[in-house]
């Protein structure tokens, strides 16, 4: 496989607290951010194939702000990937 042109945009939208913070310990030189009213977390990973600059933002888990969070995300990033990392929240007996 090709390797990437760095670093690639990638959002992560998480709808809680766990789930951004499993996400978070694996960037490095991490900051947070406030843009447009939102708490964004962003930092660097270092993949298989290249370098990802990665934002994260937790949004809560309400579909209508998962999908709200995730346009102005992409406005204001403009990445390459965007994800939705969840933990399977309304599955009986899931865990991370």
């Amino acid at each position: 496989m090709k390797s990437a042109t760095l670093p690639v945009r990638v959002v992560i939208i998480t709808p809680v607290a766990v789930e951004r913070r499993a996400v978070v310990r694996h960037l490095r030189d991490h900051r947070s951010d406030i843009l447009e009213g939102d708490l964004y977390e962003a930092g660097l990973f270092t993949g298989k194939y290249g370098e990802y600059k990665v934002v994260v933002q937790e949004t809560g888990p309400k579909t209508v702000n998962l999908a709200l969070a995730t346009e102005k995300a992409i406005r204001l990033f403009q990445p390459a990937i965007v994800l939705l990392v969840g933990i399977a929240g309304g599955v009986k007996d899931a865990s991370i």
